[in-house]
């Protein structure tokens, strides 16, 4: 648990101290640094518990080809331990300061739990749902079915920052 509270000390505290961030060889628009979840109406399997810190850095390549948001990156998941992560959004203004978007994407979760959208024996899970931006901080919701029975969600949270 301190190390997970170091962690996000120290996200905020370099969120503070720069206003952009310089990522040009890659050319990434947004970062995006999630921090916790919530997991609504969802239980965990016997013997277990939901981590709901979840430090994480995602890169966002925003209205690229379709007009779709690209994310690439990594958080530390629901299991406590670390996700790659990669997906498409497709978002929408709805004003100077709010989106609103869905997105799906593919997710390293491994032996992690039981997920019921789990890509055969692979490791890998289909996430989808909803996003809500309000300038720099973001929520997501996952509608989710876990054990093929609760019906309920996760809600993400955290903060993004432009880059140049």
């Amino acid at each position: 648990m301190i190390y997970q509270l170091k962690t996000i000390l120290t996200i905020l505290l370099l969120i503070f101290t720069f206003e952009t961030v310089d990522a040009s060889p890659f050319k990434p628009d947004r970062v995006y640094i999630s921090m916790a979840s919530k997991h609504v109406n969802l239980t965990p399997d016997p013997g277990t518990e939901y981590n709901e810190i979840n430090p994480g850095l995602i890169l966002s390549w925003n209205d690229r080809k379709y007009g779709l948001n690209y994310w690439s990156g990594a958080f530390q998941n629901s299991f406590s331990t670390i996700s790659p992560f990669a997906a498409a959004a497709k978002m929408w203004p709805l004003g100077s300061d709010i989106k609103l978007g869905v997105f799906g994407s593919i997710v390293g979760y491994y032996s992690n739990g039981s997920i019921s959208t789990k890509i055969g024996n692979s490791g890998y899970v289909f996430l989808g749902g909803f996003q809500f931006e309000y300038r720099n901080i973001f929520i997501q919701i996952q509608p989710t079915l876990i054990n093929n029975k609760d019906l309920g969600g996760v809600f993400i949270t955290g903060v993004s920052l432009p880059l140049k």
